[in-house]
């Protein structure tokens, strides 16, 4: 009866014990799983914006070569841009970006020159989108290989990304969304070093100027006296409050009048 006792207890311990070094192994395994992803997770921009994503890869022993395929929404964005990063930094490489606008995708190539391989944590590449319309932009990466230096395929994971479009708010509706008496003109328009804005006051009182750029950013404001039954003038240089020039671009000039305002269109060319 012992004896049939101590078999039992042994054969218990015995599978315990492989369990054990199985989860162990297999935990080993899942640690050194190389994952592809894209960073950041999550991005907010706005429309007419542009915005930089990465693709990364962690985990990885001995690479030679990958291919990767990220397709996109080519309704809501466009790809302007891809740079080659540092994850391959210390060898000569073939880079190979290709962007097909039919299809929507980007296929990147990239391998070592030589039988050379990189092991480790890196960023593959970076991508430049420009937000065309607002939406979700869903990526995720496909057709992922990864390959040695003897044309083994490497096992991985991976991860996508999202990126949010938020509405651009055309500002020249904010600021007529209500009727004005007030009429603004300039000169030149288009302007390089300067131009005069003419407005005409209502009111022998205060009145408020600002200018804004179309994404609704507000890039100068001065306060003035107003005086009715007269041009009134004033001379804008280009430069933000800070003395900073603004970039070539459109911008809104509004002027504010106790309950009313009116607003302009105007172009700076550097």
């Amino acid at each position: 009866m012992r004896s049939i006792l101590k078999i039992f207890l042994l054969s218990r311990i015995d599978a315990l014990l492989f369990c054990l070094a199985a989860f162990s192994f297999v935990s080993i395994l899942k640690a050194q799983t190389a994952n592809v992803y894209i960073q950041p997770v999550e991005q907010n921009i706005n429309a007419d914006s542009s915005i930089f994503v990465t693709v990364s890869i962690s985990n990885v022993s001995d690479l030679h070569s990958y291919s990767i395929t990220l397709p996109y929404e080519g309704s809501l964005v466009e790809i302007t841009d891809v740079n080659e990063l540092d994850f391959f930094a210390a060898h000569s490489i073939l880079f190979f970006p290709k962007i097909n606008s039919a299809q929507n995708s980007l296929l990147v190539d990239a391998a070592i020159l030589g039988p050379n391989t990189q092991t480790g944590s890196g960023d593959f590449f970076e991508v430049e989108f420009k937000a065309k319309a607002a939406g979700v932009v869903h990526l995720n990466l496909q057709n992922i290989i990864l390959r040695d230096s003897q044309n083994n395929d490497i096992p991985f994971t991976t991860s996508g990304g999202i990126i949010r479009i938020n509405p651009v708010t055309d500002v020249s509706e904010i600021y007529n969304e209500r009727a004005s008496i007030n009429t603004i003109s300039n000169y030149p328009n288009p302007f390089n070093n300067s131009t005069v804005i003419i407005y005409n006051a209502n009111y022998n009182e205060q009145i408020e100027l600002k200018i804004f750029s179309l994404l609704g950013d507000l890039v100068f404001s001065k306060q003035a006296m107003g005086i009715p039954n007269v041009e009134n003038k004033f001379n804008w240089n280009g430069k933000n409050n800070l003395g900073v020039e603004l970039p070539s671009g459109i911008y809104l000039v509004t002027i504010f009048e106790k309950d009313i305002f009116a607003s302009k269109k105007i172009t700076l060319l550097k």
